[in-house]
Parts: C-alpha cells; sequence; structure tokens
C-alpha cells in the first residue's frame, strides 16, 4: 500500500511539535541543574508521541540516558540506531539476559537468578552487563527491600561480567497533596544506600525523583532524576506547583468525513441514546474509543467524595466535543470503536475534509494513528 506522507493525506493523526519537546527537556534541566544527570523517560511509545522519534529528539537536547519498561521497548529504539544508555525499567526476565546484552541495555534487577542470567550472558559474550538495582521503600511493585540491598549488592560484585550502574526506587505518592510517604521512602532508601558505601561496595548512580518530585522535592534529585509527563508538556497533578513553562507538543487530528441534516426526533449512534431535539447538522468524524477518543472515567471511585468527582466528570465529558473552525462542536450519541458524531449546526459551512482537533489521552491514542512531525 503506498505510503500516505503528509497530514493533508491521512484520516487522523498526531501532530507532534519537535522544538516544544526539547523547550520542555530543557525546562528541567534548568530546574535540576548541570550536575544532576536526566533520564528521559519513553515509555509507552514516549506518552504517545512516537517513541523513536522523541528520543531522538531528548537525546540532541542533552538527555543522558532514555528510560522504558519494557525490552521490546528499548530494541525498538536499538533498531532504530539510538545508540543512547537505555534503562529498562521492568524487572528482569532470565530468558531475555541474552538480548539485554547483546543490545548493551541497562537493565533493572531485584532477583539473583536474572542478575545470574545477565552475568552468564555476558561472560558468553565476552562483555559486561550493567545493572540498576531496584529497591522497593514504598511502592509495593517490583524491588528488594531496604534491609536487604547490602547483601544484594554484595552477592551481584561477586558475580563475574556484571556491573551494578545504578540503585533507584520509585515514590508512591509523589502526586498526592500530602509529601509525608515520599520522605519517609526517601529516607529509608538514602539510609540503605549509605549502608552499602559503608560496606565499602562503592556508589553508583543513585536516583529516585520522578516528574512530581522533581519538582516538589528538590533533596531526591541526587544523582539523576527520570522526568516523564512533564516532558511532554503535562503537569502530573493539581498538587504540583507549576514552576515550569510547559509545553504540550501534541495534537490529535481528523477530518470530517460526512456532513447530514438530522430531523427533530431522529435518533444517532448505537442504543440511540441521542435524539435530536431540533433539526440539526451533525458531522461524523472517523475517530473512536479504539483510538483513545473516550468518554468515561478511567478510574474506579473509592469514597462518596471521588464517587461526586466521578459523576462531575462524567457531566464534563458528556459537554466536550472537538473543534472544527476554530469553534466548539459537542459529541452527540456514543463514541464508536473508530467512529463519532458531532453537532456543527451553529457552525457556518462545515465541509467533508476540514480538519477536526479532539481532545483525548496521550497514551491511550492508537500507536496506529500516524505521528506527524513538525
Amino acid at each position: 500500500m503506498e505510503e500516505l506522507a503528509t497530514a493533508q493525506e491521512h484520516t487522523a493523526w498526531v501532530e507532534v511539535n519537535r522544538d516544544t519537546l526539547a523547550h520542555n527537556l530543557a525546562q528541567v534541566r534548568a530546574h535540576v541543574g548541570p550536575d544532576v544527570r536526566l533520564l528521559a523517560v519513553v515509555k509507552a511509545d514516549a506518552y504517545g508521541h512516537g517513541a523513536v522519534e522523541a528520543s531522538r529528539i531528548f537525546v540532541d537536547a542533552g538527555a543522558d540516558f532514555l528510560g522504558v519498561t519494557r525490552i521490546e521497548e528499548a530494541l525498538e529504539l536499538r533498531h532504530a540506531g539510538i545508540e543512547a544508555p537505555i534503562l529498562v525499567f521492568g524487572a528482569a526476565i532470565p530468558d531475555q539476559a541474552r538480548a539485554v546484552v547483546a543490545h548493551q541495555l541497562s537493565q533493572t534487577v531485584c532477583t539473583l537468578e536474572s542478575a545470574r542470567a545477565l552475568s552468564e550472558a555476558a561472560r558468553a559474550a565476552g562483555t559486561t552487563a550493567r545493572v540498576h538495582v531496584k529497591v522497593d521503600s514504598g511502592m509495593g511493585r517490583i524491588g528488594i527491600r531496604c534491609a536487604e540491598l547490602v547483601e544484594f549488592v554484595r552477592a551481584l560484585h561477586a558475580l563475574p561480567n556484571l556491573e551494578v550502574q545504578g540503585i533507584y526506587t520509585h515514590f508512591a505518592t509523589a502526586l498526592e497533596r500530602e509529601l509525608t510517604f515520599v520522605r519517609k521512602q526517601l529516607s529509608l532508601f538514602l539510609r540503605a544506600v549509605a549502608e552499602v558505601e559503608k560496606a565499602g561496595l562503592g556508589r553508583p548512580l543513585i536516583h529516585a525523583a520522578n516528574s512530581a518530585a522533581i519538582l516538589r522535592l528538590e533533596a531526591s534529585h541526587l544523582d539523576m532524576v527520570r522526568p516523564g509527563t512533564i516532558l511532554y508538556g503535562q503537569y502530573p497533578s493539581a498538587h504540583v506547583p507549576r514552576i515550569l513553562e510547559l509545553r504540550p507538543a501534541w495534537q490529535l487530528k481528523s477530518r470530517v468525513a460526512f456532513v447530514k441534516q438530522v430531523q427533530r426526533g431522529q435518533s444517532i449512534g448505537y442504543g440511540r441514546d441521542f435524539l435530536a431535539p431540533r433539526e440539526m447538522t451533525v458531522a461524523t468524524i472517523p475517530l473512536g474509543y479504539a483510538d483513545g477518543l473516550t468518554l468515561t472515567p478511567v478510574r474506579t471511585s473509592r469514597s462518596l467524595s471521588e464517587l461526586a468527582r466521578t459523576a462531575r466528570e462524567f457531566a464534563r465529558r458528556g459537554r466536550m466535543g472537538v473543534r472544527v473552525h476554530g469553534q466548539h462542536a459537542p459529541f452527540v450519541g456514543r463514541v464508536a470503536m473508530q467512529m463519532c458524531c458531532i453537532d456543527v449546526s451553529h457552525i457556518p459551512n462545515v465541509e467533508v475534509g476540514d480538519e477536526v482537533l479532539l481532545r483525548a489521552r496521550f497514551t491511550l491514542t492508537n500507536p496506529r494513528i500516524p505521528r506527524i512531525y513538525c
């Protein structure tokens, strides 16, 4: 099939601004200073921005490391010719050891079984495997306990062809209102790291700060920071101070595929949820929930107050829509898998092919939708 080269030839596309991504990284760099290394998180296809191109932009802008969750994400970058150091956050699976070593990835470890597999793969290849030890200081997912760190690092040092390049942890509540638990995690982590140094096991790269901690807790910057969502122009939560000049780099766009007149009382979409209250002009867009365009909250309510917020979110999203000719056009009917309808009665001269600007979550937007870089 012939490739579509420009936005004008696509039915739907995401526009990503290169300069804006570089600008956001520069904002983080200025905030943490020149002596702190910067790992640009490009997991989940760089939060929907396109991992390969975003990685190139961040490396050119001064990122010292890249970070992904899965080895497959790292291999995509290597196959694209990206040679920068890449840390794989996910726990090492022993049968992936040869690929980790062959592609010179830095791998998270938290079991001796995986470390031995990496050591053996590196010995067989005549090279060195680089690992970062994940410490569970309170996140509760993967990692070794703080009290186990010294003996674990000692065991790693005894393995041939293995280098402990880093030790790190991850904060559970850095984007929440209170930082009490974050400070507790940081204290536990730093005490464990100090014990490693006291035992004569050296001091590798020590890192802990995600996007929220970078902006809220300077003590967590340590040797390296791991910005993620802020690189893409988005603050992690309402509790994070707006102290950087962040810019959104991402826009989801489509084009009007069909325009028709709808009579009063006529239904639109599945379930006949929407009945036209009057004569209307309705446009159809070839995007839906399979593309990341969702009108339902993604979080389960856990309290009465959160239930109330969820109800307000339903109401707000019910009023959501798109922009056509610079004007708001609300959704009508259900958003289907790859199609939705909008009310354009108040917008003159809407025609097939007109550009539509939509709101969607970065990471939920279908990766099959092409990213156009400008």
